[in-house]
């Protein structure tokens, strides 16, 4: 390690670095900024005339911290249990992304007079992280964002909650708890419910702003509004992407025929850090980790549904308190662990790096918005004849799965 930092690019330092921007909170002069490089991902940058070289950034960092004391990830995976549910709010469940557990939780940290932290969605379409202490302010909060957030001083402001004796509850994806964990010295104050997603990773602003962009020219120059993409009005399971615009006019699409959707799954445009991510793997560092149950017809059949159902894992005691606290307003129910992570391989393995993804990514570097969308409708076409295909292996196999259930 370097004794002075002062002309060096953190990413170069810490090749895995996520952006979760903890340390920029740690600094204690103010040091550094996320800048977005050419990627179209933030990474931080330290100002020169400002930095003393007391390293507090490198110390910080959870990627950092991960590999040198791994002491402070003690959560046992032996202890870790998983519950299927869903709010029984209805209208909450509905503008939910699955079955509105974060809801849930997020509900009772704020009658007991706490705060909240997770990822919004504003009026210019940026994604950034916000506090909020009231319920009025939750639906702020509530639904996927399939984009980086910012963070900013998030772990600051949280800390300074978790001293002042408040119930914090910090929602993110695994690198942004592991930020906020490390910004805390490793320690887990009683009064903090750490909660993370099962995150495939996140893909750049750039594929987010040609994706508008090129929305845009498609209907007439007029501004997109909001962006929901988690649509549920097609299906939970076959959810969609939709976006508002700026007449009242929607635009609404199957997440596996929407370009921007496709980009993102395809694993072509995510942070290079996320194909070697630390934080797919037990032990966990959140108290809870939340997502679709997907496969749950084949795990717990009786909670199939269409209107979402959570995935609930409990890594810590102080996790396993949370959800006790929020079981009047919910219905959970046990499932076996193993089985009920099968259907999200994104909890224990780090998304794929496609073996072209430089050279794609500098074509589309080259291209317009509406050149790169293009490029990826046509990268991920599907023949008619291969969709034949699908559905007749689909419906051999509903076949012979109910003969099997005969006999």
């Amino acid at each position: 390690m370097r004794e002075s930092l002062k002309e060096t690019h953190l990413r170069e330092e810490i090749p895995g670095c996520s952006g979760c921007t903890a340390c920029m909170n740690a600094c204690p002069k103010g040091a550094i900024k996320m800048k977005k490089e050419s990627n179209g991902f933030r990474y931080p940058i330290i100002e020169e005339s400002l930095c003393i070289g007391c390293q507090k950034c490198i110390k910080t960092c959870p990627v950092y911290q991960w590999a040198k004391q791994p002491e402070i990830h003690t959560n046992n995976p032996s202890e870790a249990k998983a519950y299927g549910g869903w709010i029984l709010d209805e209208e909450i469940r509905m503008q939910s992304s699955s079955g509105g557990i974060f809801s849930a939780l997020a509900l009772h940290t704020l009658s007991q007079g706490g705060v909240v932290y997770g990822a919004h969605i504003d009026d210019e379409l940026n994604i950034k992280h916000i506090r909020i202490d009231n319920k009025a302010d939750l639906k702020k909060l509530r639904g996927s964002k399939y984009k980086q957030s910012d963070l900013g001083f998030c772990y600051q402001s949280a800390k300074n909650d978790i001293k002042a004796g408040r119930s914090v509850l910090f929602s993110g994806v695994p690198c942004q708890i592991g930020g906020l964990i490390a910004y805390l010295g490793g320690k887990r104050p009683e009064n903090l419910l750490s909660v993370d997603i099962v995150c495939h990773g996140v893909p750049s602003d750039e594929l987010f702003d040609a994706y508008i962009h090129y929305q845009e020219s498609l209907h007439a120059g007029k501004k997109i509004t909001h962006v929901n993409f988690r649509d549920k009005s097609t299906g939970w399971k076959s959810y969609s992407l939709s976006a508002t615009f700026s007449d009242g006019g929607k635009y609404t699409e199957y997440s596996w025929k929407d370009p921007y959707m496709r980009g993102f799954l395809s694993d072509l445009h995510l942070r290079p850090g996320c194909y070697e991510c630390v934080y797919h793997k037990q032990p966990r560092l959140a108290d809870i980790t939340l997502g679709d149950f997907w496969g749950v017809e084949g795990v717990a059949p009786e909670l199939d549904n269409t209107k979402g159902v959570s995935l609930i894992l409990i890594h810590t005691a102080i996790g396993e308190q949370a959800l006790n606290s929020i079981k009047d307003a919910c219905y959970l129910q046990t499932v076996p662990f193993e089985l009920a992570i099968k259907g999200n391989p994104s909890y224990f393995r780090s998304s794929h790096k496609p073996k072209d993804y430089a050279a794609w990514n500098e074509k589309t570097a080259q291209a317009t918005p509406e050149e790169w969308m293009q490029m990826i409708i046509k990268r991920h076409h599907v023949s008619f004849i291969n969709r034949v295909k699908g559905k007749i292996k689909k419906i051999l196999k509903a076949v012979l799965k109910r003969i099997g259930l005969k006999k």
